[in-house]
């Protein structure tokens, strides 16, 4: 190791080409007692300072001596001078330590690295555009306050909200979040968006969806396709009459009825119901007027008009006769005659004014389910030839299932020119079936395919009317809240009042009583 020769005090360094070797130099600092070390060895170069390491700062001096260092000649850096301006360069490039708070719009920059550790500045906005890329979690207190107007544009992907808390029973959320035709959202108590649904909906979905709506109003074209009776005895009476149609569910805060006389244009001597009541399904309306309240001899129209929720107008085609020459049948002079199977005596088996009664007995025949008629039970003559009526009775049923669609019960109206016989001889009636299945027990309208089923009631009364005008016979089944209609043509002849029974493979029990019979 070299040995240092000599201590030389100077006021500076001297030039590398002036200094001698193993030698240390003091050199003085300028109006200041205190002296700074630098040692030379012996090929002249400038080592170190002389002294504690940190205890002075550091010089970088041009003036100083050669560079030795293979690497830094491998980088060209062979003097002083030049490791000097490299280290100058080398700072430039570093970033001093921020110590005042700014802003974007003031510092619009920020520093990024790429994979080799290269730095580049980035534009300060840039720096939550890759949000979605990261999985976050929130914490208590964070949040998001938008400073300006934000636009998502998910450029047709799916955005999904999940897991929210289900609120559906919660009456304190009652906003919806809806958007306007360019995309912000806002938020409303839903009114405008119920207001604009029916104008989305076809004419099928406003009826299903008016229907769904408890209380809801029909949405479709109102239509009545019969009334009944259609005939009304001139009397101070309060007269109800069942309407059948379509979508007659109606506001009555809105809607009115009215009777015309046949011949009159809308608005002419139309006279006002007593009031209506109508039915959640649309099929159906009760109407009240009293029957002296239209002139009688007359055959009247109904108009409903409405106009919520869209303005309709309909006039009937079906006509009500208010008739003052119109009787009620004196039910009590009726006279019955019976026919038993093989003439054998069935006390359960009579009628008595305007009512009547099976009762089976297996004496008659032993129970079986079997389309073989044991019982007849015929009236006298109630209706003349060519006269039109409005009957009404009721049907009271008490049978189990007998598991077979063979046996019936028909009461009706039959010829009263055609002797009485153990046949079902009825031309104008309804049906009832029994059968053990998901049917149930079975009404049908005459002997048409159009009935109503529901599981056995024991005993069980539903009301049924018959209605001719000229040679058109109408029939209306009341049955468990539902209403029934059919119509065909028979004969004008004169009728009677009869009921037919099969036997059954078990106990039956069939009675009726006519509620009214008007003629005229």
């Amino acid at each position: 190791m070299p040995i240092i020769g000599k201590i030389i005090r100077v006021n500076e360094l001297p030039p590398i080409g002036e200094r001698e070797t193993n030698v240390i130099y003091q050199v003085a600092e300028q109006g200041s007692p205190i002296y700074t070390d630098y040692a030379v060895d012996e090929n002249g170069d400038l080592k170190t300072h002389a002294v504690t390491t940190g205890s002075i700062p550091l010089e970088l001096s041009d003036t100083q001596i050669s560079i030795t260092e293979a690497g830094l000649l491998t980088e060209g850096v062979a003097s002083q001078a030049q490791y000097n301006a490299t280290t100058i360069e080398k700072l430039d490039q570093k970033i001093d330590k921020p110590s005042a708070d700014g802003n974007v719009q003031d510092y619009p920059k920020i520093v990024g690295l790429d994979a080799n550790g290269n730095a580049a500045k980035l534009p300060a906005g840039d720096l939550g555009k890759n949000i979605a890329n990261s999985s976050l979690t929130t914490v208590s207190g964070a949040g998001l306050t938008l400073g300006a107007n934000w636009t998502l544009n998910t450029s047709g992907l799916y955005y999904s909200i999940t897991g929210l808390n289900d609120a559906s029973n919660d009456s304190t959320f009652s906003t919806f979040l809806c958007q306007d035709a360019s995309g912000r959202i806002g938020k409303t108590n839903g009114k405008n968006f119920l207001m604009q649904l029916p104008n989305v909906l076809t004419t099928a979905e406003k009826e299903q969806f008016g229907l769904a709506w408890n209380n809801q109003y029909s949405n479709g074209a109102l239509n009545v396709y019969s009334i009944t009776p259609s005939v009304l005895k001139h009397e101070h009476t309060v007269k109800y009459l069942v309407l059948q149609g379509l979508n007659l569910n109606l506001n009555p805060t809105n809607t009115s009825v009215k009777f015309i006389p046949q011949e009159n244009q809308l608005g002419v001597g139309e006279i006002n119901c007593l009031g209506f009541q109508t039915f959640a399904d649309g099929k159906s309306m009760v109407v009240t007027v009293y029957g002296d309240a239209l002139p009688a001899d007359k055959n009247y129209n109904i108009v409903i008009r409405t106009s919520t929720p869209i303005v309709q107008v309909h006039r009937t085609t079906s006509l009500v006769t208010v008739s003052s020459s119109s009787n009620n049948f004196n039910l009590s002079s009726i006279v019955w005659s019976k026919k038993i199977y093989n003439n054998l005596t069935n006390d359960g088996v009579f009628g008595n004014a305007g009512a009547g009664q099976y009762q089976s007995n297996p004496n008659v025949k032993a129970y079986a389910n079997e389309a073989v008629v044991v019982s007849a039970l015929k009236s006298s003559k109630i209706i003349e030839a060519n006269q039109d009526f409005y009957l009404s009775f009721d049907v009271s049923v008490n049978f189990t299932s007998p598991g077979s669609t063979a046996p019936y019960h028909s009461i009706g109206l039959m010829l009263s020119s055609t002797p009485l016989d153990l046949l079902n001889l009825n031309m104008a009636g309804l049906r009832v079936v029994g059968r053990q299945d998901s049917w149930g027990r079975q009404v049908y309208l005459d002997n048409s395919s159009i009935m109503h089923a529901q599981s056995p009631v024991n005993p069980e009364t539903f009301n049924y009317t018959i209605m001719r005008r000229g040679s058109v016979v109408y029939f209306v089944l009341t049955r468990n809240g539902t209403v029934l209609n059919y119509s065909k043509s028979i004969s004008t002849d004169a009728l009677s009042f009869a009921m037919f029974n099969t036997n059954m493979g078990v106990s039956a029990n069939i009675s009726f009583n006519i509620t009214e019979l008007i003629l005229f």
